[in-house]
Formats: structure tokens, C-alpha cells, sequence
């Protein structure tokens, strides 16, 4: 089902997980908003434009490949997140701040920025980063060394300078042949 053929109205309470990648969505289904059960939200590959607003209960959001040209600052509201994906979009800049206290996994793979802002050190359970593609990234902040609650991070095809402080998991060069831990460079 495709963007246009979407029903404007759905009544599904405990929908927790609703997957709704490539169906050329761009805006949110209003429907989406009068599901409180709603966790998880997948909408890669549809070519969004700017939200004002999320389904706020949201812990899980798949926003890969959705052409956002910008980071979503609506996104900032949804402090219970848990995993966010806004990979292969045309972003330049990441915001300063990352209220996500929340947050494990993230995949920033493929963006266009050439810094990460020191304040993503502050996701102090990020367990999971993906930083793949990202040619232009080419330091790391200073305080990324002190991110110990991270065993995966993948460096694929980013080019640090020498020096980039890098956290624990890449000091003793695990590799990693599935993407469950270590640091792939």
C-alpha cells in the first residue's frame, strides 16, 4: 500500500510496532497520533518533508533514506527514545544538544557532517554506533574516549584524522564480523 491508498482513519489501539518504509509517505498519517499503544515506528525510504510534531510515546523511530535535509528538530520532544535511525539523508549539521537519556542505538551512517557535537558523548547508554559512509567526519569530540557503555561502533568508510579519541571498544581493535561488538574500521 502506497502513501495515497493509506486509510485516513485507523482505530488500533495496541498497535505497538506499525511499519510503513517505502509506501512514498510525506507527511505522518494523522492516524498515527490517536494510537497510544504506538512504540515503534518505521517509515524508511519515504520521502518525508518536515514534521511538526511525533507520536510522542515513540521509543524506536526508522527514519533511514527518507531524504530529510535537515535534522528533525520535532524530534527533540521524544526524550524516551530508545533507538533512532536517520541514516542516508542528505543532513549537514546535528544539532548541539541530544535529549535522549534514553537512547542505545543510533545510526547516523551516511550523513553529510564533518563534526559530531561534543553533547553526544552525554548518551551515556548508547551501547550502539553506526557512523558508516561518513567520508567528511573527520574528528571525533574529545569526550567520545569516556563513552564506555559502547560495544559496537562502526567506522566503515570514515576517514579520522590521527589522534580522534576513540572509546574503549576500538582501543583494542576487536573486530567485529557481524555487527554485535567491537569496532569495525
Amino acid at each position: 500500500v502506497h502513501g495515497a491508498a493509506l486509510p485516513s482513519a485507523l482505530h488500533l489501539p495496541a498497535l505497538r510496532l506499525l511499519l510503513l518504509d517505502r509506501n512514498l509517505l510525506a507527511t505522518l498519517p494523522t492516524f498515527v497520533f490517536r494510537m497510544p499503544g504506538l512504540r515503534e515506528l518505521w517509515l524508511n525510504g519515504n520521502p518525508l518533508r518536515p514534521q511538526a510534531a511525533w507520536p510522542p510515546r515513540l521509543t524506536l523511530l526508522m527514519l533511514g533514506g527518507t531524504n530529510l535535509h535537515e535534522f528533525p528538530v520535532a524530534l527533540m520532544a521524544l526524550t524516551g527514545l530508545v533507538s533512532l535511525d536517520i541514516s542516508g539523508n542528505p543532513i549537514d549539521e546535528l544539532p548541539e544538544t541530544w535529549p535522549f537519556p534514553s537512547l542505545v542505538w543510533l545510526s547516523i551512517a551516511g550523513l553529510n557532517v564533518t563534526v559530531l557535537p561534543p553533547s553526544i558523548a552525554n548518551l551515556v547508554n548508547l551501547s550502539a554506533l553506526y557512523l558508516t559512509g561518513m567520508p567528511r567526519l573527520r574528528r571525533l569530540p574529545p569526550r567520545f574516549a569516556d563513552m564506555t557503555a559502547l560495544t559496537f561502533l562502526s567506522l566503515r568508510g570514515t576517514t579520522l584524522a590521527a589522534g580522534s579519541p576513540l572509546p574503549p571498544v576500538c582501543r583494542d581493535a576487536v573486530p567485529c564480523k557481524h555487527h554485535m561488538s567491537g569496532c569495525c574500521r
